[in-house]
């Protein structure tokens, strides 16, 4: 393989770790002063491993969320906790987060026991305390649990967090300013189940994400860092976008403007078809939302194994279906089996390097001017179109400042008619272009 996840080797990890609804997702927001963490009063809905890097005075860590431990047999718990012990392996530093209001619970000595036996550095955290007059009284009550390194919090309420840092980072080496800047932001997109996270796994070359076959498993996004040769990529993948009619509560709704968010900060979206589903309407939707958004795009046939058609139905649905994607590369992946996943970074390469492609005005302005000998429209009032000048005023996406004598002239029509010969000209692989008309002699 040689595409690699760097594991940012040099950062220390810190892992959170605890039973379900103690808090731990509000302390990982906490840390990272932002909101990247579906939390809900609702147990179990952090099921994936996320990280994010932690800023302390002159030092860096990587914080690392987990699901709430149980110990059942259930197929996701058990993926759950495996998800949890990789993240254990990995770091200097757990967190066992314990809270205060309901005191210590049988599952809370479960999991004490359970750390013990990890040989790590473990530091009890007592979350929702925010009552600090008793601090001495709860410190007591959890005592018998066996971790001489404990502290009173309240993530919610902003209480004692930089005392907590401060423990945590005491043996940490100097480092901060040395986090790597990634030179694209990849997310994976599709709807629920078409196989996102088994992609992302496939393309970290471990275990990242929670895979399950019940749909909608991935609650959050989770970002991780790849490295392809000398380009060093940050993907996410997203919860599964369902139609807003079938968000059956308030969690389903954020997990949908979270993975809307996602797609913002995204420079590229993977867009992941299932051939044993074909297109539907909502896929239809999630190509209009990367439009919208001006992102470079990818489509991906996933389940490739499982096909039981030739690749060319496949592309001709893709262009009877999303013909409004016409520009996007189709790759054709099995997910599970491994296969073709290399070729996605180097379509990736290519759109990067046409989303941030900047053309010369003067080889724009020649291309228009071909196109109005080509195909003028249609005379009003005397009048035809006259493009005074014509300029590329951004990148990523490229976007277009036309300057001209009349907006009565530009129709849906002759807007994809300029569209289509610019893309003639310079090709914008992968990326939608974004065009700007204004009469010449208004401001």
């Amino acid at each position: 393989m040689i595409y690699q996840r760097p594991l940012l080797s040099y950062l220390p990890k810190v892992a959170l770790v605890g039973r379900p609804n103690v808090g731990k997702s509000t302390l990982f927001n906490r840390l990272l002063s932002k909101r990247q963490a579906i939390t809900h009063s609702q147990p179990e809905i952090t099921r994936d491993r996320l990280e994010g890097i932690v800023n302390w005075e002159d030092k860096e860590f990587i914080i690392i969320d987990t699901g709430g431990l149980k110990f059942t047999n259930l197929p996701l718990q058990k993926e759950i906790e495996n998800q949890v012990k990789f993240a254990i392996k990995e770091a200097e530093v757990v967190l066992f987060v314990v809270d205060a209001r309901t005191g210590v619970l049988p599952l809370d000595e479960e999991i004490a026991q359970f750390l013990r036996l990890a040989n790590r550095q473990i530091i009890l955290v007592i979350n929702k305390a925010e009552e600090i007059t008793k601090e001495e009284e709860i410190k007591s009550d959890f005592s018998h649990l066996g971790f001489h390194s404990m502290i009173c919090i309240s993530a919610e309420h902003s209480i004692n967090i930089g005392e907590l840092l401060s423990m945590v980072t005491e043996d940490f080496p100097s480092n901060i300013g040395f986090s790597p800047s990634p030179t694209v932001s990849v997310s994976i997109l599709g709807a629920p189940n078409v196989g996102k996270s088994s992609l992302f796994n496939a393309i970290c070359g471990e275990k990242r994400a929670v895979v399950s076959p019940i749909p909608g498993t991935t609650r959050d996004p989770v970002d991780t860092f790849i490295k392809y040769f000398d380009e060093l990529m940050l993907f996410v993948d997203t919860a599964g976008l369902k139609k807003k009619s079938r968000l059956n509560n308030d969690i389903e709704y954020y997990e949908n403007l979270r993975t809307f968010k996602t797609i913002q900060r995204a420079d590229i979206v993977l867009f992941l078809l299932d051939v044993t589903r074909g297109i539907t309407n909502l896929e239809q939707k999630i190509g209009g939302e990367i439009i919208d958004k001006g992102k470079g795009c990818i489509i991906i046939w996933n389940k490739w194994d499982l096909a039981d058609k030739e690749k060319e139905y496949f592309i001709n649905e893709v262009k009877r279906k999303l013909y409004f994607l016409n520009f996007v590369p189709v790759l054709f992946t099995s997910a599970v089996k491994q296969l073709n996943i290399e070729n996605i970074f180097i379509e990736i390469k290519k759109v990067k390097e046409e989303y941030r492609k900047r053309i010369p005005s003067s080889q724009l302005q020649r291309v228009c001017e071909e196109a109005l000998i080509l195909l003028p429209p249609k005379v009003k009032g005397g009048k035809q179109l006259k493009i005074n000048s014509v300029k590329q005023i951004k990148e990523a996406p490229p976007t277009f400042l036309f300057k001209i004598n009349s907006l009565s002239f530009i129709t849906p029509y002759y807007k994809r008619y300029l569209e289509s010969r610019i893309r003639e000209s310079f090709i914008f692989y992968g990326v939608p272009l974004k065009f700007i008309f204004k009469e010449r002699y208004k401001k």
